[in-house]
């Protein structure tokens, strides 16, 4: 199901408009001939958001997928075959459960109804928000919510949530380059819209750089940020079309497409301070272990992972 149909959920938002424009759900190897579950590879460009506002989840996904071995990890099931079957590894209040789907999606005209089609034709993506949907009843219960929560679902890792403005301008850099080396996971939210980032939104945190002129000197601390919706992006200083941007400066940034409104885009760690409420860092190691304990009527047993 997707929806309730009193929608009774308070401020998960009507669906009712992108309802209207439901087909039916079918199987993506029914609609695309080339879809496989990672297409090219795992990438933060595969979370292309549709009519639903999980904003808070799909960019956790994006984050995680920097790193793809973490979505890889989490797909029990490597290869999208025709039967259809998807299995997953999450974690449901700390404990690790395995859920299997089918593959049927909800599709409007020419398209998946909430998170759209990729170019390369992955649909890992719309199997985990599907998965996501499944887990906290339907696609209505996921219109609103905190990238914490998601996180924890898809990781099992603690999360920590920070105001920037809590923090001075060179401690939240020095805390944001530690999480960046240790390959933590990282987002953030804007709850008011400004200079081209928009406001009650969740975004995707996915690289910190520094900028230095010729002479070794630092010129600037960049965030580089992404907007889930894979379009619409900050239009300040170092934004893409910013004059800051030198040749010799765009040179020490040599995977980042320019101008291309794919929703990526850098600004200065002041910028970030004011502009986002807050960001999250998810303590994530590849190689953890968790432990749990499961209580029951005869006591408590401790399960190691």
């Amino acid at each position: 199901m997707i929806f309730w149909p009193n929608n009774r959920v308070s401020g998960a938002g009507n669906l009712a408009a992108a309802i209207s424009k439901l087909l039916g759900f079918y199987s993506p190897l029914s609609k695309d001939p080339k879809a496989t579950l990672y297409g090219n590879g795992v990438s933060p460009s595969h979370i292309l958001q549709g009519s639903i506002g999980d904003c808070y989840m799909i960019c956790s996904l994006a984050s995680i997928a920097t790193t793809p071995s973490r979505i890889e990890k989490m797909f029990l099931t490597k290869k999208y075959a025709a039967e259809g079957i998807v299995s997953m590894l999450v974690y449901i209040k700390g404990r690790p459960e395995v859920i299997t789907l089918d593959d049927k999606l909800p599709y409007g005209t020419g398209n998946t109804l909430f998170l759209r089609k990729t170019a390369d034709s992955a649909y890992w993506a719309h199997f985990a928000e599907k998965l996501f949907a499944k887990i906290n009843v339907n696609y209505e219960y996921i219109g609103f919510g905190w990238m914490s929560e998601a996180l924890y679902i898809f990781t099992g890792a603690p999360t920590v949530m920070v105001k920037p403005t809590a923090l001075s301008t060179d401690n939240l850099w020095s805390v944001m380059v530690d999480a960046y080396k240790k390959n933590f996971i990282l987002t953030a939210a804007c709850l008011s819209a400004s200079t081209g980032v928009i406001g009650g939104h969740a975004y995707s945190v996915l690289a910190v750089t520094p900028i230095y002129d010729a002479s070794g000197a630092l010129v600037e601390r960049l965030v580089l940020v992404r907007n889930p919706w894979g379009y619409s992006e900050f239009s300040g200083n170092w934004s893409d079309f910013s004059s800051v941007w030198t040749a010799a400066y765009k040179a020490q940034v040599p995977n980042h497409a320019w101008s291309t409104g794919d929703g990526y885009f850098y600004m200065s760690v002041k910028d970030f301070q004011t502009i986002f409420a807050y960001y999250t860092i998810t303590y994530y190691h590849d190689d953890f272990n968790l432990s749990f304990y499961e209580a029951n009527g005869l006591g408590a047993n401790r399960l190691n992972l």
